[in-house]
């Protein structure tokens, strides 16, 4: 097992298309990877099954955390004054049974983590995501939702079987 790493996308052209469509030549890309990385609990992947890990967590109420957005890799790429473009940073998380269909969504987060407010079925596995939201020169902007895989694009609900993956306590 080893902990993943994740590839930049072309999130930041599709910023600067977006602009070049509503007449903003002048609109310079923001670098914007592709979802937030999982922080706790980190995702790991078995390569010889190409699937995530059930990665266990302390609690039936664990605190999720995420890298924050700007990420590490968007403030080294970022070229003065770009990344003040964004305000308003919020997160959306969403947590699902793999087994059964509860499902625990909260919107509009402060901050990079949250401690679920619900508990989670002892000993179960649960797939989820989050995603960034903000505000680009005022204008509405998401992140694509976190995953391990980069499939998941292709998926139309989230979490998803390419979402991370977590396994609650056995009390």
């Amino acid at each position: 097992m080893r902990t993943l790493t994740r590839r930049p996308t072309l999130f930041a052209l599709v910023l600067l298309l977006s602009g070049a469509l509503n007449g903003c030549s002048s609109l310079q890309p923001v670098t914007v990877h592709r979802g937030l990385k999982a922080v706790y609990p980190a995702q790991t992947v078995d390569l010889s099954q190409k699937a995530p890990v059930d990665v266990a967590v302390d609690s039936l109420t664990p605190t999720l955390s995420w890298e924050p957005l700007p990420t590490e890799y968007d403030r080294a790429l970022n070229t003065p004054g770009q990344l003040a473009r964004i305000t308003s940073v919020t997160y959306q998380l969403r947590v699902s049974s793999l087994y059964t269909d509860w499902t625990y969504s909260r919107e509009n987060l402060p901050e990079n983590r949250h401690r679920l407010e619900e508990a989670l079925a002892p000993n179960q596995v649960y797939a989820w995501t989050v995603r960034a939201c903000f505000r680009l020169d005022g204008s509405p902007r998401c992140t694509e939702w976190g995953a391990w895989n980069e499939n998941e694009r292709a998926m139309v609900v989230h979490p998803n079987a390419m979402s991370f993956r977590l396994r609650a306590p056995g009390y």
